[in-house]
């Protein structure tokens, strides 16, 4: 697992298997090309990553303003990961439709976040690359660095912020009856 204090690191390695990112194991292996995978309510639920901050002592929840930052950050990150997916594509069959299916979801999803967040300048920027970026197989020479530069500005989000100032986010995150499993402690 990577160390959850790196949070763009930690949600990339978390994406890179709940969103299936090979076309053929899908296709032609059967494979589910994804999970519904939001990193707030999988990561407070059974698999916290908290024991980090007290040698293993306990597994709390994440403070609000770091679930926050998880949020923001996840989203992104589906959005990026989603993205690059759509590009790399290369058929109109199940990988290439659930694939497109998840980025437009992505896409409002991110926008609901831009709009209860609109000073925060990284996530207008991501906005205006989602906006720009066109859903289309074999698109990679274009979705591949607009996903690039998603990532780079989630990086930024991480690293920048503490999620003490995205409280207008709190709607939008899934409340703790939504939290996969029950925590180990």
């Amino acid at each position: 697992m990577i160390r959850p204090a790196n949070m763009y690191a930690w949600a990339k390695n978390c994406y890179g298997c709940h969103t299936v990112p090979q076309e053929k194991l899908v296709n032609v292996g059967g494979h589910p090309a994804g999970s519904k995978f939001e990193l707030v309510s999988w990561s407070q639920g059974e698999v916290r990553h908290n024991v980090w901050y007290n040698k293993g002592k306990d597994n709390p929840n994440a403070a609000p303003e770091r679930r926050r930052l998880m949020f923001v950050v996840g989203q992104a990150v589906e959005l990026e990961t989603s993205i690059r997916a759509v590009g790399a594509a290369t058929e109109k069959a199940d990988y290439a439709v659930a694939m497109a299916k998840r980025a437009t979801k992505a896409k409002k999803r991110f926008a609901a976040i831009g709009e209860k967040l609109s000073d925060v300048a990284e996530i207008g920027e991501i906005n205006e690359i989602a906006a720009s970026a066109k859903l289309k197989l074999n698109n990679g020479a274009e979705l591949g660095p607009a996903a690039d530069k998603i990532g780079d500005a989630a990086a930024r989000i991480a690293a920048n912020y503490d999620g003490s100032t995205f409280s207008a986010v709190d709607g939008l995150m899934p409340p703790e009856d939504k939290y996969k499993g029950t925590p180990s402690k």
